[in-house]
């Protein structure tokens, strides 16, 4: 059958009130219950033959840019929704970016969706995706001002109330990562919209130079997982790596810089092709041990010769220096650092004014420079760490529109002491966020687990025995109508 185009021709929508107007909505199809919501402006139907749900769409939902202002205008957000029946356990999910959708049958259910058998509602963050405002501009200031951590709540809560009315099984809010951060917001705003809150990996960043970040990623980051000694063995190699990048600056620097280009990513005056070089050679660090999946390739690259051998045909160290390359550019693309790129920019503006960021801190790698004492150096100088990225990526006009508020981190704080919800928070200890978690807490209300062995990835599937079934048990006695498979 053909897809729904996007937005519903006002007529299919009239006759669509009509119909439902003379046979009900009781005896309605899920499709005409949904373009019966006031909010919901278009539907496209995903799959007729997904192999999970019954049925699935993209629903798309009008909301306001500030929930205060009508006069604000609007934006239209894309939700997922795969649907199994109206009394099933719903599980919403926050996965605080855009939603992926090229695939339309892949089954991209959390394991929460999955162990319940649950409707899945994935909910496409505000300005990330298709979810932008009309005439929204990466190098201005107008309509960014929207872009909060409340209007965002809002826009959750109003989806997870226009839903509720057609899905009204339990429902389980759940997000990872910047998305778990949110789910914590929200319960902090609307307790009663979910009898049972997961979030992963979440983190509540103080100010925006905290400095536990990097102090865990070069003192402490892998230390449960692999050993204090294995762990230390490793973080010297990515430090080496990080070295050898800088030493090999006149190649590599240029290099780098017209990958970026050639894939049509442009870049602020402030962005020099040394301060982006060196910026990324430091999130390298920071890349590979948020997923450490594998050290293999970064220890194929130290491992190569590192100078001209005249015994062989080929220019060793050129492969050398192109092996460094792949390896940064594997972890850490040119366009993290482009002044196009909208989804970034919308991170960066929601960090330096409310959401907070970590401290760009050189020193380790200032100080190995040092002791290798070939006389390679950074370009980064310690005055200019402090608020690097949003020099690098911001216009001057957008740095001086916005400013820090600790109203989050403060927030955050009083509701994990304070909340009644029924609250799981699921870390890795091996996650580089893992040091700016939320506050500990005597509040028996919120569950925490942590994984030794899993860094960004940790979910509860990866947690020790005892610890599933601690939360399967708690999850059950909380959605008293979900039913594991």
């Amino acid at each position: 059958m053909p897809k729904l185009k996007w937005k519903r021709l006002l007529s299919l929508c009239a006759l669509t009130l009509v119909l439902l107007c003379a046979t009900g909505l009781k005896n309605a199809t899920i499709a005409e219950q949904l373009l019966s919501l006031e909010q919901v402006t278009g539907l496209q139907s995903i799959s007729q033959e997904d192999p999970v749900f019954r049925e699935k769409y993209i629903v798309i939902f009008k909301q306001p840019l500030d929930p205060a202002d009508p006069t604000a205008g609007y934006l239209q957000q894309r939700v997922e929704l795969g649907y199994q029946s109206a009394d099933a356990p719903t599980v919403m999910r926050i996965g605080g970016y855009e939603l992926n959708t090229e695939n339309s049958l892949y089954d991209d259910r959390n394991e929460l969706a999955v162990t319940y058998n649950t409707n899945y509602v994935n909910v496409e963050y505000r300005y990330y995706g298709a979810s932008v405002p009309e005439g929204l501009d990466c190098d201005s200031t107008g309509l960014w001002q929207y872009l909060t951590d409340e209007n965002a709540t809002e826009d959750f809560h109003r989806i997870r109330t226009a839903l509720g009315t057609l899905l009204q099984g339990s429902w389980l809010i759940s997000g990872e990562s910047k998305g778990g951060t949110a789910v914590n917001l929200y319960c902090s705003y609307y307790p009663g919209d979910a009898a049972a809150w997961v979030s992963y990996v979440s983190f509540n960043v103080n100010g925006t130079g905290d400095t536990r970040f990097c102090q865990n990623i070069y003192e402490s980051i892998g230390d449960t997982v692999y050993g204090p000694e294995q762990a230390a063995l490793y973080r010297d190699e990515v430090l080496r790596f990080q070295v050898a990048c800088i030493e090999e600056r006149e190649y590599l620097q240029a290099e780098y810089r017209r990958l970026g280009e050639s894939m049509n990513y442009t870049y602020r005056e402030a962005c020099t092709p040394e301060l982006m070089f060196d910026t990324a050679v430091l999130l390298y660090a920071v890349q590979l041990w948020q997923y450490a999946e594998s050290f293999e390739g970064l220890e194929a690259v130290l491992a190569m010769p590192r100078e001209d051998d005249p015994a062989t045909e080929e220019d060793e160290h050129a492969l050398y220096r192109q092996a460094l390359l792949n390896e940064l550019f594997d972890k850490i693309t040119p366009n993290n650092f482009a002044s196009n790129n909208r989804r970034q920019i919308a991170y960066l503006l929601q960090n330096c004014s409310e959401d907070g960021a970590y401290y760009m801190d050189f020193s380790w790698l200032r100080a190995a420079l040092a002791e290798a004492g070939t006389g390679a150096e950074l370009a980064v100088t310690p005055e200019l760490e402090e608020g690097l990225l949003f020099r690098l990526q911001l216009t001057e006009e957008q740095q001086a529109a916005f400013h820090y508020s600790s109203h989050v981190y403060d927030r955050l704080n009083s509701w994990s002491e304070t909340t009644e919800a029924n609250v799981l928070l699921i870390y890795g200890q091996a996650d580089t966020w893992y040091p700016l978690r939320l506050q500990e807490t005597a509040n028996e209300s919120i569950h925490v687990y942590a994984s030794a062995e899993y860094p960004h990835t940790a979910r509860i599937a990866y947690l020790p025995l005892e610890d599933r079934q601690e939360i399967l048990s708690l999850l059950d006695s909380w959605l008293p109508d979900g039913h594991r498979d």
